[in-house]
């Protein structure tokens, strides 16, 4: 795999804003990369879809495919830990970071989860998956040589 492009400048930024220790963040982020692990597993147009391409909502037994927003809806819903609730957002905006720095001419909007459905939607599943990987990357990079960022 490549050297992650998302900036540790980004990271930091996270970390500021919302003061989260980025282990959590990373183990959210993790879920939503199961969830999308395979362009089988991945839709467009809808948040998610069942085995005969309905829509669904995306904690349904029934869900099987997932865009973006929709793993993300999944990742936290699904979750026990009430900690997923705060730390989706801080996901949501580095996510939404990234798509603005490394592919500007996805469709522009004013909300980060419809950004982030613009982008899925506008774009195949390679970009949906080099997304979270590279940022999963970066985030993994940083807690393996700092630790809990200090700000």
């Amino acid at each position: 795999m490549s050297e992650p492009v998302v900036s540790i400048e980004l990271v930091r930024w996270a970390k500021k804003a919302h003061n989260t220790d980025l282990e959590e963040v990373i183990r959210f982020l993790g879920t939503v990369v199961s969830t999308l692990s395979s362009e089988e597993s991945w839709t467009h147009g809808y948040s998610a879809v069942n085995a005969r391409d309905e829509e669904v909502d995306p904690e349904s037994s029934d869900a099987c495919r997932w865009c973006l927003t929709g793993a993300i809806t999944k990742s936290w819903r699904n979750d026990q830990n009430d900690f997923l609730l705060r730390h989706r957002q801080q996901t949501v905006e580095l996510l939404d970071m990234q798509v603005v720095e490394r592919w500007p001419e996805s469709p522009p909007t004013c909300s980060v989860y419809t950004s982030l459905a613009n982008f899925n939607d506008s774009f195949d599943y390679s970009a949906v998956r080099e997304l979270l990987e590279d940022t999963l990357g970066a985030l993994e990079k940083e807690s393996q040589t700092r630790g809990k960022l200090n700000v």
